[in-house]
């Protein structure tokens, strides 16, 4: 069964044992593990500077795009001056953007907001927006609204909410319910049951496996996904079919 990972890091933090600084140790990973692709982000663009993290980046998968989708971080902050990069993140194969307004305190509406949506409806990308930072950055908790704010703004756009939390369950929930456009990341929700409830209430299509491997295992989360009591054809939606539909392939 073919497993793409919604949810890879590079970088590491000091104070942490973990962490993957380079494709081929992200590859290795993969290998192991049985992903064949992924969206990947840089812990620096997420938790500091989005300029220099997603320079790290890209030249960290440069020849490697075809498993590694890139997935530069945009801050709403920064007056627009990252729309002058669009051009060259696409050449370098970006498949999406992401936006951590919990961690660089945006809005996901506005004209910054629409300013993105242009550029991603232009080049054909998703969006990722972070609902949290990432796991091992404790000290930063975002809102579901976030996530349901931008999909609701911009319905025409395929949004992707990533790293929500058990805390975070009827928020979801609800989210998903309202806007269509909203596929969810598996990855912060520690229990199989969450996976099941969700496909029981009708949401399979949506579902994408993440792992936020790098700063967590990927074996955790595709177990989770592996030994739940979905049947076979939804197991292929969230471990492949969804993230293909996700990024306009399906």
């Amino acid at each position: 069964m073919s497993v793409f990972d919604a949810n890879l890091i590079l970088g590491r933090l000091g104070w942490r044992p973990i962490g993957v600084e380079s494709a081929a140790e992200m590859l290795r990973a993969m290998d192991r593990f049985g992903i064949e692709r992924g969206l990947v982000s840089h812990l620096t663009a997420c938790i500091h500077e989005p300029d220099a993290g997603n320079r790290s980046l890209f030249d960290a998968v440069a020849g490697h795009a075809d498993r590694l989708h890139p997935v530069p971080v945009v801050d709403l902050n920064d007056g627009g001056s990252w729309v002058q990069l669009a051009p060259r993140w696409a050449e370098q194969g970006t498949r999406a953007v992401r936006l951590a307004p919990a961690f660089f305190r945006h809005p996901v509406t506005g004209p910054a907001a629409e300013s993105l949506a242009g550029v991603a409806r232009e080049q054909g990308w998703p969006v990722v927006v972070s609902l949290n930072s990432v796991r091992g950055v404790p000290w930063v908790s975002g809102s579901v609204a976030h996530a349901q704010g931008f999909a609701q703004s911009f319905p025409d756009l395929r949004v992707l909410a990533l790293g929500g939390n058990r805390s975070q369950w009827h928020e979801v929930r609800a989210a998903l319910s309202l806007c269509p456009n909203l596929y969810l990341d598996l990855s912060g929700f520690e229990t199989g049951l969450a996976l099941e409830q969700l496909a029981a209430e009708g949401y399979t299509r949506r579902l994408m496996h993440g792992s936020n491997h790098g700063m967590s295992y990927a074996n955790v989360c595709l177990e989770r996904v592996r030994c739940s009591g979905l049947d076979d054809s939804q197991k292929q939606a969230v471990l492949w079919d969804n993230a293909l539909r996700f990024l306009g392939e399906g």
